[in-house]
């Protein structure tokens, strides 16, 4: 499931790991819930929670341009007034700017 996907990726995180956490990440992005779960399947956990962390993840690897896409995509997935989406968007534009770099173009 995607949950248990975050769930290694944090634990890689946490590990400092960057690359096996973005391996679990971008795993939880591509499961689809099953429909005939009779459990509880948070949402959140196939859309906006694996793209901030992959968000997270790049930018500690230096990879500004994918950190900046990946919290695009969580926005995109209706949770873009997220306080945490919200603050790196800011953060990402005034880093952008302030190196005198133009954020990237991002095609969703």
């Amino acid at each position: 499931t995607g949950e248990i996907c975050c769930k290694l990726g944090d634990y890689f995180t946490k590990e400092e790991s960057l690359e096996q956490a973005i391996f679990w990440y971008k795993a939880a992005l591509e499961c689809i819930p099953s429909k005939n779960n009779l459990s509880y399947n948070n949402r959140e956990y196939y859309t906006w929670i694996p793209a901030i962390n992959l968000s997270l993840s790049y930018y500690k690897l230096k990879d500004y341009d994918k950190a900046y896409y990946y919290n695009e995509l969580a926005a995109s997935y209706g949770f873009g007034d997220n306080e945490k989406i919200t603050h790196n968007r800011e953060f990402y534009k005034k880093m952008y700017s302030e190196n005198g770099l133009t954020l990237p173009e991002i095609n969703l």
